[in-house]
Formats: structure tokens, C-alpha cells, sequence
């Protein structure tokens, strides 16, 4: 019921560490409801009066947003994290070393990419600086990332089981 109240309106589904709108305590999840007193309702009404409000004062300074704050009890859910991976593999057992565990960045879909497409960058910085230099229309990004598309994936759920990796002395 929540989902389908909001309509198209525009939720933030990413902020940069320690940006402008991390500091001001905008997080993901946030509903955007004006900007610059102008009233918004959809993403692309959102990002025209940003660009038309950046040209007329030359950059951000001074934007002022207005947004709705989901409740606690809302809870918001980000499709990226820092996560243990193994993909060179067509199996789906675990590695048989825990040196074939990578730590990797996921982000499905997000701001880089279209929602069916899986990307693995080194960190969230990494994520950052994608993100930054395709905002800045870099035909291409300067980090390493590894994309797949999800169309056509098989989600698989094994059971779960505990698996014990020997260390030496």
C-alpha cells in the first residue's frame, strides 16, 4: 500500500558518503517533494527544475530540497553492499579455498546501471567514482568494474550448510 501511494514520485536511491546531502542528513529511501519551492512529482520533473536551477545559479549553492522521511518502520532496502564473492566458477558449491573469496562491491542496477545488470566494483569509493564520472558524461569510467546481466538468471537458493576452511601454522 505504502509503494503504491507514492506513484512516481522521485525517492532518493543514492548519496554519496560525507557529500553535501549525507552531511545534511538525506539518506536512501527519502521522498523528494520540492524543489526550490517548485513541486515535483516524478524523477523527470525532479532532475528538470535541478538542471533549469543549477543553470540559473551556476551550480548548486543555494538549492534547497524538500523531502518526505520514511518512518522507522519503513524499512528501505539498498540492492548494493560490500559482499564476499566467487565468479570464476560455473558451480554453485563454495570455493574449495578460502583464498578464491573476493570482497567486492555489489550494486545491482543503481545509478550506473540498468536495473537487470549486476556490477562488482573493488569498494564503494569505486562505486563513487563511477557514479560521479558518469554524471559528468565520461564516456568512460577510470575504476575497474566487472557487469553481467541478469536477464535469463536462474536464482538458485541452496540449502544452507557450514563449510570449514583449514588454516595452516
Amino acid at each position: 500500500a505504502f509503494i503504491k501511494s507514492l506513484g512516481k514520485r522521485p525517492v532518493l536511491g543514492y548519496t554519496s558518503d560525507d557529500s553535501i546531502v549525507d552531511k545534511a542528513g538525506v539518506s536512501v529511501g527519502d521522498v523528494i517533494i520540492k524543489v526550490d519551492n517548485n513541486e515535483v512529482d516524478t524523477p523527470k520533473s525532479t532532475l528538470y527544475c535541478i538542471r533549469k536551477i543549477t543553470n540559473e545559479k551556476l551550480g548548486y549553492r543555494g538549492m534547497e530540497l524538500t523531502a518526505w522521511k520514511p518512518p522507522p518502520s519503513i524499512h528501505v532496502s539498498l540492492a548494493e553492499n560490500q559482499c564476499m564473492t566467487e565468479y570464476h566458477t560455473h558451480s554453485n558449491d563454495a570455493p574449495p579455498s578460502s583464498w578464491d573469496w573476493k570482497s567486492k562491491y555489489v550494486v545491482v542496477g543503481g545509478v550506473v546501471a540498468k536495473p537487470w545488470v549486476i556490477n562488482l566494483y573493488y569498494g564503494k569509493r569505486d562505486y563513487d567514482i563511477a557514479v560521479s564520472e558518469i554524471n559528468a558524461k565520461r564516456p568512460k569510467v577510470s575504476v575497474k568494474v566487472k557487469s553481467w546481466s541478469l536477464i535469463g538468471a536462474k536464482l538458485i537458493t541452496p540449502k544452507p550448510r557450514r563449510i570449514h576452511y583449514s588454516t595452516k601454522n
